[in-house]
């Protein structure tokens, strides 16, 4: 990988880690054996406009994708507080600062040091190796 990386490289990264693991669905064990009776229900055309529209899925991530990750979370050990993990993962799910500081404890300036302040040491972190 490259040794220039800054700030918002690796926010980057970090949001890309967090829509990769929203993304990624194991699959649930069901009992063998169980089915339904029921006949399908088949639709008219109006029955089907008059449906509300769900959400496009993405399909499941690729395994570069998830390399990518695990690599990227394994990056948070390079923190030693517990608050500096907290408040980067919270921003890379793009939650506001509203939500993040009562999490934390702390104003929203001391908020925005400390994440800063974490991204500066990610950044050294991946620079020097």
């Amino acid at each position: 990988m490259t040794n220039n990386w800054n700030k918002d490289m690796v926010i980057e990264r970090f949001e890309e880690a967090v829509g990769t693991l929203r993304r990624w669905h194991v699959p649930g064990i069901k009992p063998k054996g169980h089915f339904s009776a029921w006949p399908d229900i088949v639709y008219t055309v109006w029955e089907i406009e008059m449906q509300d529209k769900l959400p496009v899925r993405l399909g499941s991530p690729s395994a570069s994708a998830i390399d990518r990750m695990n690599e990227t979370f394994s990056w948070l050990w390079h923190l030693e507080r517990v608050d500096e993990r907290k408040v980067i993962v919270m921003k890379a799910r793009k939650m506001r600062w509203k939500s993040i500081l009562p999490v934390l404890g702390c104003g929203r300036t001391h908020g925005w040091e400390i994440y800063q302040n974490a991204l500066e040491k990610i950044v050294t972190k991946l620079n020097n190796n």
